[in-house]
């Protein structure tokens, strides 16, 4: 309403208004609206809002019956697994504003035995906005023994404008206990010679002895730097056609030996070989059962 002026006509007012900014404000502080009246009927516009704490519209602005508050959150942890008690875990808590109203007094509850204090960098979120929580865990020989830590949490959020309090769904992280390395497999490395001479007798100098050596890997990794080894006096270098054998291979080493005059007399040659390889990553060779072979000489019968 106006005043009545001398001359006709009204004078015009200035009129404050205090209101509470519980349904504008994060903080509950008070604002000051000053609103201009004339003789001419008009509504009410707010040119003015001051106060210590946060004060938002929804942009744009939505009509108050039209309010669906609404809250989410996600939660994660700085590590995906752990190895044993005392070792530290921090969560991280990203709370949203998916409603289309402000939420005020917002925190999240996380009911860990042993969790630290969740911490929030703000309580008010504006549409759209979100915030990251915090909050640490010292692991335990019980989680050891359960084999994970395993917890869930909810934000909660109030509505400046009365509605009820909303809250999201659970947001839960499993941190497994590490599973300790299998044992390295047993390897059981083998090898096994089988040694021939042809042929088994003998008459006269100059007369060749051919000697064969059958190696087999009888183990379960390969072998590297497969030899055979027989000390015959007077046997040639032995021959092997290569050097690594794997699972369940075999080949065929060879070597000769002429006959002496001193081989003539009424005796046999019997010699001794092995064989040997070596496993991967090991440094010391395995070495088979002895194999032998015997060579007789024949003496011609005159008279």
């Amino acid at each position: 309403m106006g005043v009545p002026r001398p001359g006709g006509g009204f004078r015009h007012l200035r009129r404050t208004r205090a209101l509470a900014v519980g349904a504008l404000a994060c903080a509950m502080a008070s604002a000051t609206i000053t609103t201009t009246v004339t003789g001419q009927a008009r509504a009410e516009t707010a040119t003015n809002i001051t106060g210590s704490g946060r004060a938002h519209w929804p942009t744009p602005p939505v009509p108050l019956a039209d309010w669906t508050p609404d809250i989410s959150l996600y939660k994660t942890a700085d590590r995906t697994t752990f190895a044993g008690p005392g070792e530290l875990i921090t969560y991280n808590y990203r709370v949203t504003n998916t409603g289309n109203t402000p939420l005020i007094n917002v925190y999240v509850v996380d009911v860990l035995p042993g969790l630290s204090p969740v911490t929030c960098p703000v309580t008010y979120l504006d549409v759209g906005e979100f915030t990251d929580c915090t909050a640490t865990y010292e692991t335990t020989a019980e989680d050891v023994a359960r084999g994970s830590v395993h917890n869930a949490a909810i934000a909660h959020g109030v509505t400046p404008n009365g509605l009820p309090p909303v809250e999201s769904p659970p947001s839960e992280v499993i941190v497994p206990v590490e599973t300790p390395p299998p044992p390295p497999p047993v390897r059981h490395p083998g090898i096994s010679l089988h040694k021939r001479v042809h042929p088994k007798t003998f008459s006269r100098v100059g007369q060749l002895l051919r000697y064969s050596y059958r190696v087999t890997n009888t183990g379960d990794v390969t072998l590297h730097n497969v030899v055979v080894v027989d000390r015959l006096r007077g046997l040639s270098a032995i021959r092997c056609p290569k050097g690594t054998l794997g699972r369940g291979e075999s080949m065929t080493c060879t070597a000769t030996r002429r006959i002496t005059r001193h081989d003539l007399k009424p005796k046999c040659i019997r010699n001794v070989a092995v064989a040997q390889g070596t496993p991967p990553e090991s440094k010391s060779p395995v070495t088979s059962r002895p194999a032998r072979a015997t060579a007789c000489g024949i003496v011609p019968v005159t008279g």
